[in-house]
């Protein structure tokens, strides 16, 4: 084999070229991973390099050792990246065989669970957390916790802020659309089915459910784009629960104080689910597995002829159920919003996010996960549609999703 296809090959990894690796590869090309799982084909391999690529923007491969023999060279060494300032190093072997001077097969061999664990904490924070004493004072402050369906940024949209008058279903089903995904059909996305159940005039107790419906793969070194290794998959999420206040400080100034739980009963999963930690990036607490969370949520509106401005901050406490971690990690999660409000619609923007507090991260910049939104509803009759799309800001996720379509729908009975 010729020693330079293979340093060339390690180069354009190094240097995250996907198209450079398509031109050294066959065009049969077949890549196994350490699982056993094999992608075959040029094309496929492109496009699997560049999603792991983006999921891992640092990574390295490092050789240390190289053994020929004909046609086959085994290298040994090092490969690291990290995710959110988390990294990761681990010892690797890797065989390439080589047929009409490229390269037409390459397998790894390593104990991939240091990836495995980096990929389940993708869009799930992490655990590995400090509690800060001075935040339980604002923990104290808003004990109750954040209101029924609060999306974070989203919250004005999703969450309805005027008290029903009776009993209430809401349908919501959020679209996120994920760059270079060829799998994900049209309706694969996060469902979440509530009921609003008013006991007065000021207070409202709820309850939800989250569903997704995605496809689903093995684990593997390389996120696998083919369809013939995924699987349909429907998955029931953590259900929540939780209560609402209501109230009117003076006039044209709305107050809602919410206090919500979210309890671990998603199922173990063994494999990954990537995409669905994508539907539901800015409320992951309904996906986490093994965590009870807590959550409080203070909404302050003000209405001035028609227009409405406002703003929500509320904290959130995970406290881990399961596993050898027990300690809790805190976010804290904020939104500001502006719109006009008509006779049969209203149109609004918001800009929010999350603020990992007790997250321990590479720059102070890190912690904060923020986007901006823009939607309406249709708010004439019983049955209220609502339709936003939003908009990550965070670069490292711009990167991965184009954005997100929320759609709700709301039925008195």
């Amino acid at each position: 084999m010729d020693l330079k296809i293979i340093l060339d090959f390690i180069a354009a990894v190094n240097s995250h070229d996907a198209e450079k690796i398509g031109g050294l590869i066959t065009a049969d090309h077949v890549f196994t991973d350490s699982q056993g799982t094999k992608i075959k084909g040029r094309e496929n391999n492109i496009r699997s390099w560049q999603a792991y690529f983006s999921l891992f923007p640092d990574y390295k491969i490092k050789i240390d050792d190289i053994y020929a023999r004909n046609d086959t060279i085994a290298l040994f060494g090092i490969a690291s990246a990290s995710h959110k300032g988390k990294k990761w190093k681990l010892p690797v072997a890797w065989k390439a065989v080589s047929k009409r001077k490229k390269i037409s097969s390459w397998q790894v061999f390593a104990d991939t669970k240091i990836q495995y664990d980096t990929l389940q904490r993708l869009f799930t924070c992490s655990l590995n957390m400090r509690i800060m004493k001075a935040f339980f004072s604002l923990l104290t402050i808003l004990y109750l916790l954040s209101g029924c369906n609060v999306l974070y940024a989203q919250s004005f949209f999703i969450k309805q802020i005027n008290n029903p008058a009776d009993i209430t279903l809401e349908l919501r089903f959020i679209k996120t659309f994920v760059k270079n995904d060829n799998i994900s059909g049209t309706f694969d996305g996060n469902y979440d089915l509530s009921v609003n159940i008013p006991l007065s005039n000021n207070f409202l107790l709820y309850a939800g459910i989250p569903i997704t419906q995605t496809k689903a793969f093995k684990y593997s070194l390389l996120p696998i784009i083919n369809e013939q290794y995924y699987e349909n998959k429907t998955i029931f999420g953590n259900f929540y629960a939780g209560a609402d206040y209501y109230g009117n400080s003076s006039p044209g100034h709305d107050v809602v104080i919410s206090a919500l739980v979210y309890f671990p009963t998603r199922p173990d999963l063994q494999s990954s689910y990537i995409n669905n930690y994508l539907f539901d990036l800015y409320s992951p607490q309904k996906q986490y597995y093994g965590i009870l969370t807590l959550s409080a949520n203070m909404i302050h509106r003000w209405n001035r002829e028609g227009f409405t401005y406002g703003l929500e901050i509320g904290p959130d406490l995970q406290i881990p159920t399961t596993g050898k971690s027990k300690r809790p990690e805190i976010t804290l999660h904020y939104g500001f919003h502006g719109g006009f409000t008509g006779k049969d619609i209203a149109v609004s923007a918001e800009f929010g996010g999350l603020f990992y507090l007790s997250s321990n991260v590479k720059s102070f910049t890190d912690r904060f996960l923020n986007s901006i939104a823009i939607g309406a509803t249709w708010k004439t009759y019983s049955v209220r549609p609502t339709m936003y799309y939003q908009l990550p800001i965070k670069e490292y996720y711009t990167k991965l999703i184009d954005g997100m379509l929320g759609i709700k729908i709301s039925a008195e009975i």
